[in-house]
Order: C-alpha cells, then sequence, then structure tokens
C-alpha cells in the first residue's frame, strides 16, 4: 500500500512469502483511531462491501494494536524512544486504509 507520504506499507503475508533477507519489516504502522495516534502491525489488506450496491468496495486492513509507549521511558528520552509491546489477538482489529499515516520500525526487545 503506498501511503500519501510515499511510504510503501506492507503486510505481515506478504513478507512472510519473501526470504528473510528481502524482508523489509514495514508492516508496522502508525495510525489514528477516533483522533489517537496508535501503533499497530498489518496482518493483511482486503476490500469489503460497503453497501448495498454491487461492486462498491471498502479498502481495509486486518491489524493487531500495540500498547500505548511506557511514559516514563517516553519522558526520560525527550520522546525519542517509544517502547511498547504487542497486545495480540484480543487488540485484532479491521481498520480503514486512510487511518493509516506512516510506516514505523519496531525493534524488537
Amino acid at each position: 500500500l503506498r501511503l500519501p507520504n510515499g511510504q510503501i506499507a506492507h503486510s505481515e503475508f506478504t513478507e512472510l512469502e519473501k526470504p528473510q533477507e528481502e524482508v523489509r519489516m514495514a508492516r508496522n504502522v502508525k495510525v489514528v483511531l477516533n483522533g489517537v495516534q496508535c501503533l499497530a502491525e498489518v496482518h493483511y489488506f482486503t476490500q469489503l462491501i460497503n453497501g448495498p450496491q454491487l461492486f462498491c468496495f471498502k479498502n481495509v486492513a486486518i491489524v493487531t494494536l500495540y500498547s500505548f509507549p511506557d511514559p516514563i521511558l517516553l519522558r526520560e528520552s525527550s520522546r525519542t524512544f517509544v517502547s511498547c509491546t504487542k497486545m495480540g489477538e484480543e487488540s485484532l482489529s479491521v481498520i480503514d486504509i486512510t487511518t493509516i499515516k506512516s510506516v514505523v520500525a519496531m525493534i524488537p526487545h
């Protein structure tokens, strides 16, 4: 998915098909949900039927959310280091792709 800022967001599905040395880890994204910035991992991009008309689709992403950043670490690093954890299947969500604002790096630790 090419974002308005020029970045390309991938899904876990497409990245798992590639050899390890070709994986870009571009499946972690910043999204805005109900006015709140969140981080999420994209599993799939798909389309849903939107309304009673035939061939009227809505582009969506199936994602799992990350927790909100550790507030102490965020403050101590002057908002330059964000540490989050995957929230798992209970955070599985379907989001409109227009809520995806950028690709972010999530380094495992």
